[in-house]
């Protein structure tokens, strides 16, 4: 039986850890044996990446009409800035939106970078893509979500993120939903950046909300940190596997990119979270 493609570049190795005579699906869906001497695994007939390629593909027509029919309405708008004022600037984020969420499915279980190279040259400005998807996700409605949320943006406007921005974008807009989704209405996300080399940084979001209880692995698949939420669980999940193919296809053996979470109990029953993204790719352009 041939080795799934996903095995071939997985760096987690959860299936070695198994006890024998179990079978089980590891976290990229893959099905393992563990019968005592080697390990047999195979696919499901249909992974669950092809069903979300394939729904990308048929959905991508619409997509882009969608988008088409907005610039249409108003030649000016972009999916770079969105203008929460502007009613086609609304239309195009909320595509975004879907679009983002079906790259991402994609993306958590086979991720290749564009094969001209092009994902080592193309950079975008830090602050542009923190801004975009916080507008973004400000327009999601949800009676648990806040109703409003200030964004204090922290370090030098000239920080850019030079290479495999979609990995970047797909994180941001992860914590930047999180944000949206269990910070209190009227309090702040705070985005800061310690540079720590010429390339390398540290990126944290800080914002208030409940208490995340003490040991909960946050960054398990399907783990939630509030019950309350409407959440399954899977955001945080998502990017640490993006996050491992990200060390993986730019070949990092030391300073790995990661993501880190910290809280500070505060005595209104709330709770200060720190999620950090370290020795991530940033560099100033002059």
């Amino acid at each position: 039986m041939p080795l799934p493609t996903i095995c071939q570049s997985c760096q987690r190795r959860s299936c070695e850890a198994s006890s024998p005579g179990r079978l089980a699906f590891c976290e990229y869906d893959v099905a393992y044996y563990n019968n005592g001497t080697t390990l047999l695994r195979a696919e499901p007939l249909v992974p669950l990446r092809m069903l979300c390629t394939n729904l990308r593909h048929e959905l991508h027509h619409i997509l882009n009409l969608i988008v088409e029919q907005a610039v249409a309405i108003d030649p000016s708008v972009s999916i770079r800035w969105i203008d929460l004022d502007n009613p086609a600037s609304r239309i195009l984020a909320a595509t975004v939106i879907v679009d983002r969420f079906i790259q991402m499915l994609t993306g958590v279980y086979e991720f290749h970078p564009a094969g001209s190279g092009e994902h080592l040259t193309l950079s975008r400005s830090l602050a542009e893509i923190l801004t975009k998807y916080f507008s973004i996700y400000s327009i999601v409605k949800g009676i648990r979500r806040a109703s409003a949320l200030k964004l204090d943006l922290d370090f030098d406007r000239a920080l850019v993120v030079p290479h495999c921005v979609d990995i970047y974008e797909y994180i941001t807009s992860i914590l930047m939903d999180n944000a949206w989704k269990y910070s209190p209405s009227d309090t702040t996300l705070a985005v800061r950046v310690r540079e720590k080399s010429n390339s390398r940084a540290d990126i944290s979001f800080t914002n208030i909300s409940k208490p995340i209880t003490e040991g909960l692995d946050i960054f398990a698949k399907g783990v939630k940190g509030d019950m309350q939420s409407e959440g399954f669980g899977y955001g945080l999940y998502w990017a640490t596997i993006l996050i491992d193919y990200y060390n993986l296809h730019m070949g990092r053996t030391k300073d790995l990119l990661e993501l880190r979470h910290n809280q500070e109990l505060r005595e209104d029953g709330f709770a200060l979270h720190e999620f950090t993204l370290l020795n991530a790719a940033l560099i100033r352009e002059e």
